[in-house]
């Protein structure tokens, strides 16, 4: 990366996860279900986001997974899985995480053929 340039390393793994789907054969020009996790420490910190990202037109759904002491937030979208949308939303549940003691911890979308 070079000094001042806006790309992240987030930005890298996003644009990898981009290039995977268009190589499996999926359409990354059409709407499909995209998933994204942010994972907290507990119950009460992945609440505190429900609204707001609910606000945004997600689906939410808060789970512990078994043999995990952390709790899962799962924001569900319908949506083009390009860099234009997945980048600033990225960036934005990154911030979102941090506000609450989380960590985001990316995104999938179902194959589109």
């Amino acid at each position: 990366m070079t000094l001042g340039s806006a790309t992240t390393d987030a930005d890298e793994a996003d644009r990898s996860v981009i290039a995977q789907l268009k190589a499996q054969g999926s359409d990354t020009t059409k709407p499909t279900d995209v998933i994204f996790y942010l994972i907290f420490p507990t119950q009460a910190h992945a609440e505190a986001l429900r609204d707001s990202i609910s606000a945004m037109g997600f689906n939410v759904d808060i789970h512990q997974l078994d043999g995990y002491s952390e709790w899962t937030l799962a924001a569900n979208k319908t949506l083009v899985p390009s860099e234009t949308n997945i980048l600033p939303l990225s960036h934005k549940f990154e911030a979102m995480a941090l506000s609450e003691d989380g960590e985001y911890d990316g995104w999938e979308a179902a194959l589109l053929k």
